[in-house]
């Protein structure tokens, strides 16, 4: 019988981080559809993939999740309350992991990610964006939400008032679109356009980044995020259930959409010594389990009971 696996997400990161799982199980002569793009990049313009099975011409078999809130497990249960939920791990609890119907398992982060970097490009990508000031900020996020932009460039503006860098993630498509706010902001010398990245790039720029912003309370990429998340560099975060289920307790929260809040968290998370050590000790506990290296063999058992 035909079935179908489905990967519950618009972001094409996600099927980029399933890659070793989906190699693995077409290398055992399961069915298994490796379509669209594999990167870590392109978030904003994708669509719902079948990732296994045959399609949308199959019977679900189940879903996966990636670190989805208690809200989206719930809503995919009651549409396909026979199908299986394959949630990877979220950092709001998992409140329905005893659930019979999910299995829970641990998300998958390149080895590369983890500190000190091994094959990480940490010196060419410095070289290639010609990133050579501080703070360098990096951006997480989506491009479609107009305040969330506002609000990330107008703190941008007043951290790096002086010197630093604000590198946009995959970014080149909306390039055009925002380069006259940001030279209206006065930013054009600090805000770096960043194209798709190899593992080996968006490590080095993580690992070599002084903090991470996730502005955006709805569109952060999550497979893209958990591997930043896994180099340790302090991470600032706008409150939501999405955001708290993809970061939990390792983010400096910010619960309200202001300004002034952003630039106290976001300086606080820059200059004070302690607080980045927390953040750092607390990102490389959370994903400490997640390497690709020792992750990938969980998904494989669990997977191959739905073949």
């Amino acid at each position: 019988m035909a079935i179908g696996m489905q990967l519950a997400g618009t972001e094409p990161d996600l099927l980029h981080a399933l890659g070793p799982v989906l190699d693995a199980l077409k290398a055992e002569g399961l069915p298994v559809e490796l379509e669209g793009h594999r990167g870590w990049a392109r978030w904003g313009n994708a669509r719902r993939r079948w990732v296994a099975g045959n399609g949308v011409e199959s019977a679900r078999a189940g879903t996966i999740l990636w670190a989805p809130s208690a809200e989206e497990v719930e809503r995919v249960l009651s549409r396909w309350p026979q199908g299986r939920v394959f949630a990877a791990q979220s950092l709001a609890g998992d409140p329905l992991r005893e659930h019979p119907h999910v299995t829970v398992v641990p998300r998958i982060v390149p080895d590369t990610f983890y500190p000190p970097g091994l094959d990480a490009d940490v010196f060419g990508v410095t070289q290639r964006f010609h990133l050579e000031s501080r703070p360098r900020l990096i951006y997480f996020g989506g491009y479609s939400d107009g305040r969330a932009l506002t609000r990330l460039l107008h703190v941008a503006r007043r951290l790096l008032s002086l010197e630093g860098e604000l590198i946009l993630m995959d970014s080149m498509a909306v390039r055009a679109s925002l380069a006259p706010v940001v030279q209206h902001l006065g930013l054009t010398e600090q805000v770096v356009f960043v194209p798709a990245l190899t593992d080996a790039e968006c490590a080095g720029l993580c690992l070599g980044a002084d903090l991470i912003l996730a502005v955006d309370s709805e569109s952060t990429p999550r497979a893209a995020i958990t591997a930043a998340l896994a180099t340790g560099t302090p991470v600032v975060a706008q409150y939501s259930p999405v955001n708290e289920a993809l970061l939990g307790p390792a983010a400096l929260w910010v619960y309200a959409e202001d300004e002034d809040l952003w630039v106290k968290a976001a300086t606080k998370a820059l200059e004070a010594e302690p607080v980045r050590e927390e953040l750092s000790r607390r990102a490389l506990e959370v994903t400490g389990p997640w390497r690709q290296s020792e992750s990938v063999s969980e998904w494989l058992s669990a997977l191959r009971g739905s073949f």
